[in-house]
């Protein structure tokens, strides 16, 4: 029986050991642990009236582990393991099948056409049964770790994540615990991995954000195969599980896919070709006086316009997307109107709910891969690269100079800009992002309320709420309202732009009485009026429009098709890379080391080396594995598996095929914009 002073000495040489393997293995968790003591709690050694030794951690004089701490970590590890069992039903999300894929173009008839070859080898439902092994465990608290000891040696685990948001937590495991044998467990060349991160500001973002950052690199196993493990029900973990699990909408809106993204480059190449002047933010300073109104289309609108049109000489004024039908209603000429979007409706929209003489004095701040038809209809226009492009990356030189967090409504690209230019006000009117209302979705004017004979399908079945799925939200008022997943993704990346605008020296008004904004101040409609007239400006909207305009230029036209073949021969390379790629076996635990070894080229290797362009390939990708994954962990016999494994590796090597065939057509042509069938058809139409 171990005595109490040779077990403090055992732990003494577990911490040396401890640091000596964080030093080879993980710099950077060394330098972050090394000479850090205990400093707000205390770890004891209990001998129990059996004489057996246990461990207890004590914060502000109470323990954590009951004076049990071995006893209680088996148990717990042990509870989880029995709640985790294989063939538990994991929580919903809707599978990928041929309906998803609406488009009639290369990329989505392609994966439309995978898809219903999968279906004839296994009916999916929108559950996902969990495997005989853990695809990605995410253990949230450290302590004692022996929980952690304990589930690697009694579980397989394929991806595992630890997190712990406190540093004495964490320094006390260096104690307790041999953590190269932890790391032993897991061989990154064989589609295994472990991450452990530490997070010990005290700022709940800032936890939130460390371990979403590291979520998100392991497609399709986050989402769709996540367990949460929370050691000692930590009240904060709760918290991080539960945003992460709220978040989790957003994040599925945002992968892109190979249509939008071939469709956007080539709206951006004949913009360019015909010269379209670049927008960069680093070239000119806004007078931070100046007040910025971002205008968006929700309802609320309606009852805030008046006072809008009270003061739209002295506030620069930057309208977002089918906004501007509403603002023309009223004449309201805004300084600055923004585009997103790359589809030919965009220009629909403009050109439906607009007239010639009202775009007259508006300046059009469009995406580089807008719709060029959309550029023609203002006298004056210029074009801006958003983040998580391939246009960015081989584009632009200066980070300043992209837009970020412009996605996924003109809204967001609308907030964005105005942000990038730091003024002291910032106004957000008709962000409602929801409704309370369903036959009030948009404010009055809005295009979407013209008679559906008079415009395109996709617009006119914008908002069939009968075929779409809505969610809830909470209002200003705090409570509930309806919204659509990407109003809500909307809203979220929108708190997420002005987070930190309290450092920048923001102020942020929300105008509008639709969804409740974090980071910023509600203003109700008797009160706007009162803040508006406290405002003070000697710049002119007018003449600050003009000057970025002047700053604006364009590139050299013989320098776009040497980007092309730059894109053209990374994304070749990484697909060849990706089919070298070869399954060690048809097993669930083969097929999820396989999918592991894909995302990572892609999330981290081809990300960290190739920046913004990883996202033109990023999308599919996902997509594919998803379905790999999803399919697979449905299959009941390994013959289904094996059928599975061919079909998709070989799926995946024509996929190469097809893209690279399209993309040599797409990325060099010299069609005029009448002869381009991209440019005069909606991404979801046949070419």
């Amino acid at each position: 029986m171990m005595s109490a002073e040779k077990q403090q000495l055992e732990m003494q040489h577990m911490r040396q050991k401890n640091e000596d393997f964080f030093k080879r293995r993980e710099p950077a968790i060394y330098d972050f642990i090394k000479d850090k003591k205990l400093t707000n709690s205390d770890l004891k050694i209990l001998k129990k009236e059996d004489g057996d030794l246990e461990l207890d951690v004590f914060e502000k004089g109470k323990s954590r582990y009951f004076n049990a701490g071995r006893h209680y970590s088996t148990k717990e590890c042990e509870k989880f393991i029995g709640q985790m069992k294989p063939g538990t039903l994991l929580p919903p999300f809707t599978h990928v099948d041929s309906n998803s894929f609406t488009f009639q173009r290369i990329g989505s008839l392609h994966f439309k056409k995978l898809a219903n070859e999968l279906g004839d080898i296994i009916k999916p439902s929108n559950q996902i049964p969990l495997p005989d092994f853990y695809p990605l465990l995410v253990i949230m608290g450290v302590g004692l770790g022996l929980h952690i000891s304990k589930i690697i040696k009694d579980k397989k685990i394929s991806s595992l994540i630890i997190f712990e948001h406190k540093l004495d937590r964490a320094i006390t495991s260096l104690y307790t615990i041999d953590w190269e044998e932890i790391y032993s467990k897991f061989d990154i060349n064989k589609g295994e991995s472990i991450q452990l991160i530490f997070s010990t500001e005290d700022d709940f973002r800032v936890h939130q954000g460390s371990l979403w950052n590291e979520l998100i690199n392991y497609c399709p196993h986050f989402p769709f195969a996540t367990l949460f493990y929370n050691h000692l029900n930590d009240e904060t973990n709760s918290k991080i599980i539960n945003k992460i699990q709220k978040d989790t909408i957003t994040y599925l809106q945002q992968w892109g896919n190979y249509d939008d993204e071939i469709n956007q480059y080539n709206n951006a190449r004949q913009n360019l070709l015909l010269g379209a002047k670049i927008y960069k933010p680093s070239t000119f300073k806004v007078n931070p006086d100046m007040p910025i109104a971002v205008i968006g289309a929700g309802p609320s609108l309606d009852d805030k316009i008046e006072t809008l049109k009270k003061y739209q000489d002295n506030i620069l004024i930057i309208s977002c997307g089918t906004t501007i039908g509403t603002l023309a209603k009223h004449n309201i000429r805004p300084h600055f109107h923004v585009e997103l979007e790359s589809d030919y409706i965009v220009y629909e929209a403009i050109k439906k709910s607009t007239t010639a003489d009202f775009r007259k004095g508006i300046t059009l701040l469009a995406s580089a891969q807008v719709n060029p038809r959309c550029l023609a209809l203002f006298e004056k226009s210029c074009i801006y690269f958003k983040d998580s492009t391939a246009l960015a990356q081989l584009y632009v030189d200066n980070d300043k100079d992209i837009v970020k967090n412009t996605t996924p409504t003109c809204t967001n690209a609308g907030v964005a800009i105005a942000f990038q230019m730091r003024p002291k006000n910032l106004f957000l009117f008709g962000t409602d992002f929801g409704f309370s209302n369903k036959d009030k979705h948009h404010a009055s004017g809005s295009i979407y309320y013209q008679d559906k004979e008079d415009i395109s399908f996709v617009l006119a079945n914008a908002n069939d709420f009968e075929k779409e799925v809505l969610i809830k939200t909470t209002s200003v008022k705090g409570l509930e309202m309806e919204t659509k997943p990407m109003y809500f993704t909307a809203q979220r990346r929108v708190e997420e732009c002005i987070k930190y605008s309290h450092l920048a020296g923001i102020k942020v008004f929300n105008c509008s009485d639709g969804a409740s904004i974090k980071n910023s101040h509600w203003i109700p409609t008797e009160k706007l009026n009162e803040i508006l007239m406290t405002l003070n400006t000697h710049a002119s909207p007018k003449s600050l429009t003009r000057e970025i305009y002047n700053y604006c230029q364009s590139v050299n036209p013989n320098s776009i098709n040497e980007k092309s073949t730059i894109l053209l021969n990374t994304i070749d390379s990484i697909f060849n890379t990706i089919n070298r790629i070869e399954l060690a076996g048809s097993e669930l635990y083969d097929i999820s080391k396989y999918i592991f070894i894909v995302n990572n080229i892609i999330s981290r290797h081809v990300k960290l080396k190739l920046g913004y362009m990883h996202y033109f390939l990023r999308g599919q990708i996902w997509i594919f594995l998803t379905m790999f994954f999803t399919y697979s962990l449905h299959c009941k016999t390994k013959k289904e598996r094996q059928a599975m494994c061919s079909l998709c590796t070989e799926w995946l090597k024509q996929h190469h095929i097809e893209i690279i065939t399209e993309m040599k057509k797409v990325l060099y042509h010299t069609k005029n914009l009448d002869e381009d069938e991209w440019i005069n058809t909606t991404v979801e139409e046949e070419i």
